[in-house]
């Protein structure tokens, strides 16, 4: 029988019913005795408050086992208001006695949440993440310590967490509570915290000691037998990582000077296998693909440290989607700069583009390779001239009008039109082009579905909206490169003809008064090609029209520019 109150028993007497109700409670078949019992908790909740340090532990025990997976009598402890106050005076005691009362307050506050969203709120609203982390970072080795992680998790997962609860403090605490035994457990904590941008910054603060702490523990775990079936938890590592990398301050306070350096690049370099391996071979090209964000860093990466050659070997070793997407972020970062274009060429990196838009990959590491190719030619003669020339061996260019025909994904269409433009650009710049420009027909094949199909892409380029006009006189040199006999012509003339959206398109850029005069003369000098083709349509036909309009627009600004 559960007594109704606890009103009339003196303190012997008292202890020993208390002692009674904790079994009683303790026993999942009885437990439900407590239900509605409000005058009863309320008596065991002022005795916890005010009773001698025999009498709190005994209540403390009631009330952990009352709440043991029983979310009536949860209900019912939440309901008096004084429970959570007496709870966080009984974690915070400490010495002698109150060393076991803390303790088993631990237990009372993990069993009151332990799956229960409205008890977590309760415990969030009335600052117990403090209580908790400072908890953690006192008895971080004590065997109590995993009850306080438990409690975190559950906390901080909860979606009434917010950064500003958490203390300042919360990271460092983490980070040096949780050793290798338990990374891989409540990894989920550390990227939860991470998930917040100030806590990213920290990472960064004191000589990056937390980042490097971080760092060694992955590292560990990654290369235990543990992390084989631990991908769910690799990933929330690596994730943590990269948050912090991509902070627009992490490469001022990361240096390539920095000993996490050397660190990253053997991580690139590991030849082991599995998922752990695989896992830190992407954070480490991500942390350091992050640190070459700027022209002085991409030049020191590739000229002087020379990690480029790391991503090169690298590649034939990699097994994984996101080892090789990483790869490419990294490698387009270091190709934006011009002085490290010939150089990058020179040293292989064709062959990273060649496995990136292979078939069997994955959309976003085929989007990758097609970006870090396009990075590679434009503005370069020389590496646009190397890519031709290597065709009919590797296939580069050819594989790359197959992903713009037979691609769904726009993305990858517009990159593949924006690689051929800069293709193009390249070539145009120069006097001297007469040995590629045959090299670029030979590695066409002289195939005239491809051609039709290079003019499918860059005109395609047209529609999107966002994209800016300049790659039209790269459009119009493929055309005077290309559409030298009447079969080509004559594809491009009931192409345009026929696609209401291209020649709506033109006729918006020709009518936009800030166009420039260049680029509505390169459109013009399209329809000069094409002119003979052009003049056996009607009149009534949408090019024709479309031709006669930029005839008047080119006179209306040549009219303008003359006026005084």
């Amino acid at each position: 029988m559960v007594a109704e109150s606890l009103s009339s028993y003196d303190q012997k007497q008292l202890e020993c019913e208390l002692s009674e109700l904790a079994s009683l409670a303790a026993n999942e078949s009885t437990r439900h005795k407590f239900n509605g019992k409000s005058q009863l908790v309320y008596d065991i909740v002022n005795n916890l408050q005010n009773g001698s340090s025999s009498v709190q532990f005994q209540c403390l025990r009631v009330l952990g086992n009352m709440c043991a997976d029983n979310n009536a009598n949860r209900d019912l402890i939440i309901r008096e208001e004084v429970f959570l106050q007496a709870l966080k005076s009984s974690l915070t005691a400490a010495g002698g006695e109150n060393d076991n009362i803390r303790n088993t307050s631990i237990i009372v506050a993990f069993n009151f949440c332990n799956d229960y969203e409205p008890a977590q709120r309760c415990l969030i609203d009335n600052g117990f993440v403090t209580v908790l982390f400072y908890l953690l970072d006192k008895l971080h080795q004590n065997d109590i310590s995993d009850f306080i992680l438990r409690i975190l998790e559950m906390l901080l997962l909860n979606e009434a967490m917010s950064e500003s609860i958490l203390p300042p403090s919360a990271l460092h605490t983490l980070i040096q509570s949780i050793g290798l035994a338990s990374i891989g457990e409540y990894s989920i904590l550390i990227t939860k915290v991470l998930s917040f941008k100030s806590f990213q910054s920290m990472a960064l603060e004191n000589d990056q000691c937390d980042l490097r702490k971080l760092c060694s523990l992955y590292e560990n775990f990654a290369q235990s037998l543990e992390a084989e079936d631990a991908t769910e938890i690799l990933a929330d590592l690596v994730l943590a990582l990269a948050n912090i990398s991509c902070l627009d301050e992490f490469p001022d306070k990361v240096s390539l000077d920095n000993e996490l350096v050397p660190v990253w690049r053997s991580w690139i370099l590991n030849r082991g296998s599995g998922s752990g391996i695989s896992s830190l071979r992407t954070a480490g090209l991500t942390a350091l693909g992050n640190l070459a964000t700027n022209e002085a860093a991409c030049i020191k990466v590739v000229h002087d440290l020379q990690l480029h050659t790391d991503i090169i070997c690298a590649v034939n070793i990699m097994t994984s989607a996101q080892e090789f997407h990483a790869a490419g972020g990294f490698l387009k970062n270091l190709a934006i700069s011009e002085k490290n274009k010939r150089q990058l060429v020179e040293e292989n990196a064709f062959t990273v583009v060649r496995k990136l838009i292979s078939k069997d990959m994955p959309p976003q590491v085929i989007f990758s390779g097609l970006s870090v190719l396009r990075q590679l030619v434009n503005n370069s003669y020389e590496n646009a001239y190397d890519l031709a020339k290597s065709n009919p061996h590797d296939g580069i260019l050819s594989r790359c009008l197959e992903i713009g025909k037979k691609n769904e994904e726009k993305n990858l269409k517009i990159e593949t039109g924006r690689i051929l433009c800069a293709l193009i650009r390249a070539t145009a710049r120069l006097a001297c082009t007469d040995e590629l420009l045959s090299l670029l027909t030979e590695a066409f094949s002289n195939d005239i579905q491809q051609v039709k199909l290079l003019f499918e892409i860059i005109l395609q380029l047209l529609l999107d909206q966002g994209q800016e006009p300049t790659f039209i006189p790269g459009t119009v040199y493929a055309v005077s490169l290309f559409a030298h006999d009447n079969e080509t012509k004559t594809f491009l003339v009931n192409l345009l003809d026929d696609r209401d959206d291209l020649t709506d398109r033109l006729r918006q850029l020709i009518e936009n008064p800030q166009v420039s005069r260049e680029v509505i003369m390169s459109i013009n000098a399209i329809f000069m090609v094409l002119g003979n083709k052009i003049s056996e349509l009607p009149d009534e036909r949408p090019l024709s029209r479309l031709v006669a309009e930029i005839d008047s627009e080119i006179a209306r600004r040549q009219s303008v520019h003359t006026v005084v």
